[in-house]
């Protein structure tokens, strides 16, 4: 079953500008938040400092599809963007299972505004993708900022705007 709400919140590793920040770590929290329709939706919320500016505005997530992402790959190690080795596993691994990925699939969609322009943010969660040297397994989520409405099927993991996260210790 799908957590979008990690006690802790959630770890961004790596991503396009606005989600990622290499010079500092970027972190955010999911809080459930009301009911949209049929759909719940959730409040992106994180510390000062913690994410770009473009998300200091209310950024609300609304969850579509229903069918958890299938991880067409081997479990992943733990991040290390110190580790080629690794970084090729996560890419490969998020590049094989995206393709699959459609309407039915389960993700929380909204939007940010970069340079008043309108961003669409997807994040999908691919359950117990990665597993840590205990051998605990953990999600990964896959998070994309694009103003292409085409994302399901291309979206691989390169610079084209897609990122993903582990949930913060």
């Amino acid at each position: 079953m799908v957590d979008w709400v990690q006690a802790e919140g959630w770890f961004v590793q790596t991503g396009p500008l606005h989600l990622f920040r290499s010079s500092k770590d970027s972190a955010f929290r999911l809080t459930k938040k009301t009911r949209v329709g049929p759909r719940d939706s959730y409040l992106v919320e994180f510390n000062p400092g913690e994410m770009d500016d473009v998300w200091g505005k209310e950024v609300v997530l609304i969850e579509r599809g229903t069918k958890p992402l299938k991880w067409k790959a081997e479990k992943l190690r733990t991040f290390d963007a110190e580790d080629g080795k690794i970084r090729d596993q996560y890419r490969d691994g998020i590049n094989a299972s995206m393709p699959s990925a459609n309407a039915d699939t389960l993700r929380l969609v909204g939007e940010i505004e970069v340079d008043g322009e309108k961003e669409i943010v997807i994040f999908v969660i691919a359950e117990g993708a990665v597993k840590d040297d205990a051998g605990v397994a953990h999600d990964l989520l896959i998070m994309s900022l694009s103003s292409d409405l085409e994302l399901f099927g291309t979206m691989k993991l390169m610079e084209d705007g897609t990122g993903h996260s582990r949930p913060r210790p």
